[in-house]
């Protein structure tokens, strides 16, 4: 006699296998790189911090942030898929105190007098000076400016800035902030 599977036994391994499949999904949650622009009266915002606040994040990190460069320009990866509130922040750049209010790059490191006995044992030494010297350059060139945004942007609650994340990889999510 010819005796049939029964299916009883392999129901709950399935049921299993289908609960964790749907818990987990195809490849987990689905997040997002995102990059954009942010301008301060229609010109770049030479530096600043911006952060993304997910609506959508189930657990652990609900807030995702990048670094604003000179040019405006950011980069933030791991952003789950979803709307998102977005603030915008400057004052960690403020540096008045130490550079009088102005643009730190356009400060100069002092001009240093060596004897010449030790500068006659630095020649051997003046091509990797002058490289140094180059990379200080291009690294002060781009290191953010402050500026003044209003205190609105700080609050995501109250900026009015959001974004609706969609792709995988998202660019020109650009926000532009006003001084007034």
């Amino acid at each position: 006699m010819l005796r049939l599977p029964t299916f009883p036994r392999a129901v709950p391994f399935v049921g299993i296998a289908a609960l964790l499949a749907a818990a987990v999904g195809c490849g987990g949650a689905s997040t997002a790189t995102v990059s954009g622009t942010v301008t301060l009266d229609n010109g770049p915002l030479p530096g600043g911090k911006i952060t993304f606040i997910s609506a959508t994040a189930n657990r652990g990190t609900k807030e995702f942030f990048a670094v604003i460069d000179r040019e405006g320009q950011y980069t933030i990866s791991e952003v789950p898929l979803g709307p998102v509130k977005v603030k915008v922040e400057t004052e960690h750049l403020n540096l008045t105190k130490g550079f009088g209010g102005k643009d730190p790059s356009q400060f100069k490191p002092p001009k240093v007098e060596f004897p010449k006995e030790l500068r006659d044992k630095m020649k051997d030494q003046a091509d990797n000076l002058r490289k140094a010297e180059e990379a200080q350059k291009q690294l002060t060139a781009k290191m953010p400016i402050y500026k003044r945004i209003p205190a609105k942007y700080t609050n995501p609650d109250k900026s009015g800035l959001s974004a609706e994340i969609t792709e995988r990889t998202q660019t020109g999510v650009n926000f532009a902030l006003s001084s007034k």
